[in-house]
């Protein structure tokens, strides 16, 4: 009997679990994953690219690996600038491989320019295509298992409900971005604040399963994503003839129930940053289970 509830709490996890999209341990060294209207904001050609390693405690490894460019302009008080990234994300030890590229555009003004006070505001959209891959060799479903013999199956009738093994499928997000600095005696006191939200598309053609064979199992598995985010940066003189960033960040998001803030600080000089950072998750379910 426990093994049968056991079972039906999974496939009722199961209709009501979404994907979420993957989290930078230190979001401050490539902020247009999070907002798109970000990219040119610092009038620097950027090439930023990393790579990290998620739930390392876990015996599958989970590998993010992300590339972007950025490139601006600038024409009077209007500033255009344009962008590419690209991410990998390795999950499972293989078991599922999404892969991504993403052209991005932003349009910025400035709002106020004074001898205290420089404001400026940025819009972006980003456009994403996404590549997904399931290996499924790796897969092992409820019926290829017996609690005496282990497995006993080398393939699933599940897999049937599963044509798909890869997909392709697009989708969009959109940001504002604003920048405002405050002249004073000891330096400039700048605070950058923006929100975007992720999957504005946010269709049903994101799922493994066909339209219509087992729907019911993937709706809508990229709910869209709100982010907001705010800095506090303070560069001053360390007497290195070379300015010092002191800065502290926090960021909250939002994707299929799942809430999380995170925060941090970080300090830069010239091109070596360093910085540590705190993320706080919850996740309210949105099932009831009943006898």
């Amino acid at each position: 009997m426990k093994k049968y509830i056991i079972g039906a709490i999974l496939l009722m996890l199961g209709i009501v679990a979404y994907a979420q999209d993957a989290r930078i341990a230190h979001p401050f060294l490539w902020k247009s994953y999070y907002n798109p209207a970000y990219i040119g904001s610092e009038r620097l050609v950027k090439v930023d690219l990393g790579a990290q390693t998620t739930y390392s405690y876990k015996p599958s490894l989970f590998v993010d690996s992300h590339l972007s460019f950025e490139f601006p302009w600038a024409t009077d008080n209007v500033s255009w600038s344009a962008g590419l990234k690209a991410s990998d994300q390795y999950q499972g030890s293989g078991l599922l491989n999404v892969a991504s590229i993403s052209p991005m555009l932003s349009l910025g003004v400035v709002l106020y320019d004074s001898r205290t006070v420089h404001s400026f505001l940025q819009v972006g959209v980003e456009f994403d295509a996404y590549s997904t891959k399931a290996n499924q060799d790796k897969m092992v479903f409820g019926d290829q298992l017996d609690p005496y013999y282990g497995r006993f199956k080398d393939i699933s009738e599940e897999l049937s409900y599963m044509p798909n093994s890869s997909i392709w499928d697009f989708d969009m997000s959109v940001g504002l971005y604003g920048e405002t600095s405050f002249r004073t005696h000891s330096g400039n006191i700048i605070l950058k604040y923006g929100a975007s939200v992720s999957h504005v598309i946010n269709d049903k053609i994101k799922s493994l399963y066909s339209n219509d064979k087992a729907e019911i199992y993937m709706p809508e598995i990229y709910n869209r994503r709100f982010s907001a985010h705010l800095d506090y940066v303070h560069p001053f003189d360390a007497g290195w003839n070379t300015p010092v960033y002191l800065a502290g960040y926090g960021i909250y998001q939002y994707q299929a129930n799942m809430h999380d803030i995170q925060f941090g600080v970080y300090t830069s000089i010239k091109q070596f940053m360093l910085g540590v950072s705190c993320k706080v998750e919850k996740y309210v379910p949105n099932y009831t289970l009943s006898n």
